[in-house]
């Protein structure tokens, strides 16, 4: 899971470990794809990557996406962001990601999105 906010990364990280998933939190899509990398390479794949949209000091999730497709065209891959008008928001599956978490989000908006990407 990735997002350049501390404090965001770190609620996610609690909520998502509470509904009882391994995370792994990073700071940026470069970070997010050398940990991507590393577990497929040592073959402990995730089985599924949250990428924040806008990341303000470096890569961001429309172009970690990219690279990571290029490790792994089976990646599942949601974008989170707070902005409705990105384009990538408005069609998240014509950039690779198979979802999309507008924020702010709840919970139960998370529960569904994940078992909706995980049963894909």
């Amino acid at each position: 899971m990735m997002d350049d906010e501390e404090v965001v990364r770190g609620v996610i990280e609690a909520t998502l470990r509470q509904m009882g998933h391994e995370v792994e939190p990073v700071e940026d899509g470069q970070r997010a794809i050398e940990v991507y990398g590393n577990a497929k390479a040592q073959g402990r794949p995730f089985d599924l990557v949250i990428l924040d949209l806008t990341v303000r000091a470096g890569v961001g999730g429309r172009e970690a996406i990219q690279a990571l497709l290029k490790l792994d065209p089976t990646v599942k891959a949601i974008v989170m962001t707070g902005y409705a008008n990105d384009p990538v928001a408005l069609e998240p599956e014509r950039y690779g990601f198979k979802g999309i978490l507008a924020k702010p989000f709840g919970v139960v908006e998370l529960q569904k999105t994940l078992a909706r990407i995980m049963e894909s």
